[in-house]
């Protein structure tokens, strides 16, 4: 059983594959990408701290506090520094992650 306590982790391979998918996260501890040793960008259909489009080199934590509990937020992932293409992320089905309430089913 996952911690509820901690931000749900995804790592990202050298190849741009995330750990698990679809990760659930909960709204109060939110999720933690690990990016590869070169980095990645993380390229979300929804604003996630902030804005859709996040260039990181370091573990990096974000809020879901802003989300209800059921939402999804579908993302992809690319090497460090590339632009995001809307039409990538529409013709795949794409990474995601589902905010949950952290309460016990």
């Amino acid at each position: 059983m996952p911690n509820d306590n901690v931000p749900a982790e995804i790592t990202v391979s050298s190849t741009y594959f995330p750990s698990q998918n679809p990760t659930t996260a909960t709204k109060s501890h939110g999720v933690k990408f690990i990016p590869p040793t070169d980095g990645c960008t993380i390229c979300a259909d929804k604003d996630i701290g902030g804005k859709k489009r996040h260039d990181i080199n370091k573990p990096t934590t974000f809020s879901l506090e802003t989300f209800t509990v059921g939402d999804t937020i579908t993302y992809d992932l690319f090497a460090y520094g590339t632009p995001c293409t809307q039409g990538k992320r529409k013709d795949s089905i794409g990474n995601s992650i589902i905010v949950g309430s952290g309460m016990p089913k």
